[in-house]
């Protein structure tokens, strides 16, 4: 199995707004600083371990307003809950195909009630309260959903793809669609290849905090600002420097000869964006199968302006005032860490 230390870092944050722009605003490249030099540690807390269900590949990640920690295991096929000391309190679903069993857990969110929302990568919409199930049902609308968060309002926000199209799709908790906008049509994604067999690794993925959404491509450098209510936006390029853009494939890179995973592993992908208050912040890391190696942390606390930090470990999650992450130990703890800037 492996192992991971979830770290926390505490942030500050401001407010910032974008209107609608018919294209993106290239920021340039951004210099980096080292991510150790920014942050440092300030305690730890173990989460428990349980051999007959085991923790082993972390998909999705959340945090409740209590502090309760809720994370999906793709390979395990579950949903596990922690309290803030690192307790395993409850374990939800299963592997299979039936109501409040998985075969892809990989979105999580919170309701304002306290709810888990589990939404599969293929729109199977999971509600639990507590160790109960409340239903299951199918999304319509969706192909291949990327990431789910909450909106103000209790509805949900997913991200769908198909590898031409990236739309948000605002859902109600009863799985009705109240509105939808597409985003790779009306901003196309630069270099993205026309073959689908590539487009496949071509997925969009958002965070909404505080009256505000962001959505990045996994394969792009650009980022969209999004009124959750409205679903107008505006559009950013933002890269740090030494960023490894994504190419087209060549004609050495055929599907059908050449593993796709060789090809996406030369450039840079967006692994995750995440948010808090107004604070919104993706992470960079070379290739798609590299979840545990060093990232770039871009971040921006007015909407605005972006740092970029280096040689950071994988962020999964924002909350509050803090940053969360994973890196791999060497053992088979998961450990909870928080750090504060220097």
């Amino acid at each position: 199995m492996r192992a991971f230390i979830c770290s926390t870092i505490v942030l500050s944050s401001a407010a910032g707004c974008g209107q609608q722009e018919a294209r993106p605003v290239d920021t340039g490249a951004l210099s980096t600083i080292g991510f150790d030099s920014a942050f440092r540690l300030v305690d730890s807390v173990t989460l428990e371990v349980d051999t007959a269900t085991p923790l082993v590949a972390v998909s999705a990640f959340a945090v409740a307003a209590n502090g309760d920690i809720v994370i999906a295991d793709a390979s395990e096929r579950r949903v596990f809950v922690y309290d803030p000391t690192g307790r395993r309190l409850r374990v939800l679903g299963r592997s299979g195909d039936g109501p409040g069993e998985f075969r892809q857990p990989r979105n999580l969110a919170i309701a304002s009630n306290g709810d888990v929302l589990v939404v599969e990568a293929v729109g199977k919409f999971h509600r639990f309260r507590g160790d109960s199930l409340i239903g299951t049902l199918q999304l319509d609308s969706v192909t291949l959903v990327s990431s789910m968060d909450m909106n103000s309002d209790s509805t949900m926000l997913i991200t769908t793809s198909n590898g031409k199209s990236g739309a948000v799709v605002e859902y109600t908790l009863e799985g009705r669609v109240r509105q939808r906008v597409d985003l790779f049509t009306t901003v196309p994604v630069r270099n993205a290849p026309e073959d689908q067999r590539w487009r496949s690794f071509l997925q969009l993925r958002g965070a909404a905090c505080n009256g505000k959404m962001r959505a990045a491509a996994s394969i792009s450098d650009t980022v969209w600002s999004i009124d959750p209510t409205t679903l107008r936006f505006s559009a950013k390029r933002v890269t740090p420097s030494g960023y490894n853009a994504p190419r087209l494939p060549g004609a050495a890179d055929n599907a059908n000869t050449v593993d796709p995973f060789k090809w996406i592993n030369q450039f840079d992908v967006v692994q995750g964006i995440f948010c808090s208050g107004s604070a919104f912040a993706f992470s960079f890391v070379r290739g798609a199968r590299n979840i545990g190696d060093p990232q770039v942390f871009m971040l921006t606390l007015d909407g605005e302006s972006w740092r970029a930090f280096s040689e950071a470990p994988p962020v999964i999650a924002m909350r509050a005032d803090t940053l969360i992450t994973l890196r791999d130990n060497g053992t088979a703890d998961y450990v909870l860490r928080r750090f504060v800037a220097r």
